[in-house]
């Protein structure tokens, strides 16, 4: 049962949850006009918002098995010891595991709506092509994953059924920093230079202002936002300066790993910027558990 789970990467799994609940947020916020802290808890609806971790779980899920379907050979050269190269994990069954867990986060995000239902659809296609033919490619890998978590944040605001121009705007702080973290894990098996690892930084740069400068315009709360920004920055910048200085195989894993598990921050700072600082606080206590499920299972 382990080397199953150990395909779902469990410790990511808490940053998808974090994407619904700084979407619900959002939605809440531009839905009520100007709803902030406790008005929050008022407007959710529970069920909906449960229904959405149950199905962020499974796509999130579904899309890391099919990944390492597809990678089986790859990984029998460069991660023998992954559950299907060890033989620990039967390819089969695998491929059985996340194509249910795909149709189970369609169908669970289907129950809330089917606007919710529709973006959960094409995050799955969107999670088949990158893994089928886009992660090859080191622009289109990187766009495509970038998708991915820009379409899970937009499940999280999908759930009141409702649209605003702002949205774009903010689904691309999601799609850069993903962009820049699936560009930068190619080079975690042979290491890398300075010049490739510094590409993608404007990006990064923006996913952090962004909360922030949003905060300043639109919410005129970035009090509350900017302890999340600074945190973010705080657990970001040195593994990435230290990466950039020795692009060692290591080095970049760890750089990596920490941006993964940093997203849980950026999220916060998103629900702390539309629902108020506690909702940002209620996200980020989902990196204790990231964290304590990286001490069993791997994250990249």
């Amino acid at each position: 049962m382990k080397a199953y789970l150990e395909l779902m990467r469990p410790p990511n799994l808490p940053t998808a949850v974090s994407d619904i609940l700084a979407g619900s947020a959002i939605a809440a916020f531009f839905a009520y006009e100007q709803l902030l802290d406790g008005e929050l808890v008022a407007q959710l609806s529970w069920q909906s918002l449960f229904l959405l971790l149950v199905s962020t779980v499974c796509l999130y899920g579904g899309g890391v098995v099919i990944n390492d379907v597809f990678d089986v050979e790859i990984d029998k050269i460069e991660r023998p010891e992954r559950p299907l190269p060890s033989g620990r994990a039967l390819l089969h069954k695998a491929r059985a595991m996340g194509l249910t867990l795909l149709v189970a986060g369609i169908l669970t995000s289907l129950a809330v709506n089917a606007i919710c239902g529709g973006v959960a659809l094409v995050i799955a296609v969107l999670a088949l092509i990158y893994n089928r033919y886009a992660k090859h490619h080191a622009f289109w890998g990187a766009l495509v994953m970038g998708l991915c978590r820009a379409g899970n944040l937009l499940l999280g605001m999908s759930w009141l059924q409702q649209w605003h121009p702002i949205y774009l705007l903010i689904m691309t702080t999601p799609l850069a920093y993903i962009a820049s973290v699936t560009y930068i894990s190619r080079y975690e098996v042979r290491g890398g230079n300075a010049v490739q690892l510094g590409k993608t930084f404007p990006l990064e740069l923006w996913a952090m202002l962004n909360p922030l400068l949003l905060s300043i315009n639109i919410t005129n709360n970035w009090q509350s936002v900017l302890p999340f920004v600074v945190l973010l920055s705080m657990l970001t910048l040195p593994p990435l300066i230290k990466s950039q200085q020795e692009p060692t195989p290591e080095n970049i894993k760890k750089a990596v790993k920490a941006r993964i598990i940093a997203l849980i921050v950026l999220n916060a700072a998103w629900a702390a910027t539309f629902g108020g600082w506690w909702w940002g606080v209620a996200t980020i206590a989902l990196m204790p558990i990231s964290k304590l499920l990286a001490r069993a299972f791997a994250v990249t």
